[in-house]
């Protein structure tokens, strides 16, 4: 299980709406699974100024999103399993319309494997995250490069295994370190600028963010530096982010999810992995 530890953020992005909101699930418990429908409701409300949560269930592809409490060992108290759907058809899960800026920091938590956290029988399915501004993050669409910022993608594989993705303009292009696997707990903290000029940032030690380039950080390793971005406009403000699961045979891919903390700005909350 990762654990929170006492935060110290070290803010380095001066806007007079920098503001770090933090998101978790509580200790609610239950089960949304409604064909074809959507709900701001399911969920707990971000915190104010945080933004307006969204879910989305598929047309006809099943799965579902389940608020657990400690089902497996995961998170702190009750997190988000999202279970994706056979076809196509999204089930989504986003916050957005936050108040928006150039700069962002996004930290969760996040599983990948069956429904009971294992990297048995899950050999199907796609998950997504997606970062950036416009109505996908709020409808029943599936993305649009245009709209988009970030892009990852986890194919979940055979043997437990997952392949990572980062959209580039409107291509996918995998990670040459991959540092994710099913049946395991990661902490991902992603530093992105889309401002004109790089901004730097400490992380254990000194570390620069050029313009319209992201830094991925998983378990506190540094597995993309300056990454590429998609085709969201240079100096475009940002103030979404989504994740949703598609084309998964049986509903197998599972995601859990838990210990949000975003921000529009750049900052580094140190915590243990």
């Amino acid at each position: 299980m990762i654990k929170k530890i006492s935060v110290v953020v070290l803010i380095l992005f001066s806007s007079s709406l920098a503001q770090p909101w933090l998101y978790e699930f509580g200790t609610s418990e239950g089960t949304y699974n409604t064909d074809n429908t959507t709900s701001t409701t399911f969920l707990p409300q971000p915190t104010t100024n945080g933004g307006e949560d969204f879910i989305r269930m598929s047309l006809g592809g099943g799965g579902s999103f389940n608020l657990e409490n400690q089902v497996i060992s995961f998170g702190e108290l009750s997190y988000l399993r999202i279970v994706a759907p056979t076809a196509g058809s999204v089930n989504k899960f986003s916050i957005y319309d936050y108040l928006p800026a150039q700069a962002f920091t996004l930290i969760f938590n996040i599983r990948f494997g069956a429904s009971d956290g294992s990297a048995i029988g899950a050999s199907s399915g796609n998950w997504y995250l997606f970062v950036g501004d416009g109505d996908r993050y709020s409808d029943g669409s599936g993305f649009s490069a245009a709209q988009t910022f970030l892009g990852l993608r986890w194919v979940f594989n055979l043997s437990g295994t997952i392949t990572t993705s980062v959209l580039n303009n409107s291509t996918w292009v995998s990670l040459a370190s991959n540092p994710f696997s099913q049946g395991s707990d990661y902490l991902v903290e992603i530093v992105g600028n889309n401002s004109n000029a790089s901004i730097n940032y400490t992380y254990g030690s000194s570390e620069n963010v050029g313009s319209d380039k992201i830094d991925l950080w998983v378990n506190g390793s540094l597995i993309l530096d300056e990454g590429s971005t998609s085709s969201l406009p240079v100096l475009m403000n940002i103030d979404s982010w989504m994740f949703y699961g598609e084309k998964s045979a049986g509903n197998v891919a599972n995601i859990f999810l838990d210990n949000f903390e975003y921000s529009n700005q750049i900052e580094i909350s140190f915590r243990s992995s």
